[in-house]
C-alpha cells in the first residue's frame, strides 16, 4: 500500500462501446493507435481494411472459440501491438453458449436439451478468464459490444427504457471508458457511462472525441501496482482453496520446507512456466535469502513445473 512512485508512466486504455448497428462503433475502434489488431467475429472490419483511405491494421477473422483464446495467449507475450480491439465480445459469449448447448444436446440425445446449471457457469468462468486475459495485457483494449433493450411493462406495455451491452453482465466493470455511440443526424454523439481517466463525467452526452483525448489522460505515476494484474476468478479460486485447506492444516504441522508457506500460494496463478521464470527473476534473492539453497531450488522446480 505504501510504496512510493519511482518514475513516470502511461497506462494503456481500457474502452468498451456499445451501441445500434450503424453507429460508428468499429470505425471509431479502429482510429486508436498503431500497431493494431481486430479480433473480428462478425466480419465489420473488412470494408475498413480493404480500404486503402484507412490507416492500416491487421485483423483476424473467426468465430471459433479456440482461435480466438489461442489469439489472446499469444499477444501476452506480444510487444509489437499498441492496441487490440474484439469485435464484438457478444459474439464470443453467444458462440460459447451455443457450443455447451451442443454439448448437452449430444449428451441428452434430445434436441430441446436445455443448458444446466454447470455449464451456465463453465461459460461465465471461460468467458471471464478470457476477459481477464484481454484487460491484463499491457496494450489499449477496445471491446466492443452489441446492446440490447431494457423494456419495463407499463400500462400493460412493454416500453424500452434504456439500453445496455449484451455480453455477460460483468464486461462493463473492468474497462475504464464505458461509452455507448449513437447519430445525432449525421453527427456521431456519445453517452459517458464510464469514465476513471476523468476527462468526461459519467452521464455526459458529447460529440465523439478523438481517441487520443483519453490515452492523454490516463498517464499514471509508475508504482508497483501498475505493473499488477487481476487474477483470473479460477486461479483465484485455486488459491483462495489452497489458502483454506492451509489454515486447517496449520496444526497439522505441513510437510514443506520451513520457508515455503509465504510463497506457495503465488504459484496458483502461474499459467505458464515464462510467467513463472519473470517472477523468480523478480524475486530468487529474496527466496534465497529466506530459504537454504537445496530448498530455493526445490521451488524454483516446482515453479517451473507449474
Amino acid at each position: 500500500f505504501f510504496k512510493k512512485s519511482e518514475a513516470s508512466s502511461s497506462r494503456k486504455l481500457k474502452m468498451i462501446i456499445s451501441g445500434r448497428s450503424g453507429t460508428g462503433k468499429t470505425w471509431y475502434a479502429l482510429t486508436a493507435p498503431r500497431p493494431l489488431a481486430i479480433l473480428d467475429l462478425e466480419g465489420g472490419s473488412l470494408v475498413y481494411h480493404s480500404n486503402k483511405k484507412f490507416e492500416a491494421f491487421d485483423r483476424l477473422q473467426t468465430r471459433s472459440i479456440v482461435e480466438i483464446e489461442a489469439a489472446i495467449k499469444s499477444l501476452e507475450s506480444d510487444t509489437h501491438y499498441q492496441t487490440i480491439v474484439i469485435d464484438p465480445i457478444t459474439i464470443y459469449y453467444e458462440l460459447l453458449q451455443e457450443a455447451y448447448q451442443e454439448k448437452r444436446i449430444l449428451k441428452a440425445k434430445n434436441d430441446d436439451a436445455a443448458l444446466a446449471m454447470k455449464d451456465w457457469g463453465d461459460i461465465k468462468k471461460r468467458y471471464k478468464s478470457l476477459l481477464t486475459r484481454l484487460i491484463n495485457l499491457d496494450k489499449n483494449i477496445i471491446i466492443i459490444a452489441r446492446e440490447k433493450e431494457i423494456t419495463q411493462e407499463i400500462a400493460g406495455q412493454q416500453v424500452v427504457v434504456g439500453f445496455k451491452e449484451d455480453c455477460e453482465k460483468s464486461t462493463e466493470y473492468m474497462p475504464d471508458v464505458a461509452l455507448r455511440l449513437s447519430l445525432s443526424g449525421t453527427v456521431r454523439k456519445c453517452l459517458v457511462k464510464k469514465d476513471r481517466t476523468i476527462t468526461y463525467q459519467a452521464g455526459e452526452v458529447i460529440d465523439l472525441p478523438l481517441f487520443e483525448t483519453w490515452t492523454k489522460n490516463i498517464s499514471l505515476e509508475k508504482s508497483d501496482n501498475n505493473n499488477e494484474t487481476i487474477v483470473p476468478d479460477d486461479s483465484a479460486a485455486r488459491g483462495n482453496a489452497q489458502a483454506l485447506d492451509n489454515q486447517v492444516n496449520d496444526d497439522n504441522d505441513l510437510s514443506l520446507p520451513k520457508e515455503w508457506s509465504k510463497w506457495i500460494l503465488r504459484i496458483n496463478a502461474f499459467r505458464s512456466s515464462s510467467e513463472a521464470n519473470n517472477w523468480w527473476l523478480k524475486h530468487k534473492e529474496e527466496i534465497k535469502n529466506s530459504c537454504i539453497d537445496s530448498e530455493a531450488y526445490e521451488l524454483y522446480q516446482m515453479i517451473v513445473d507449474k
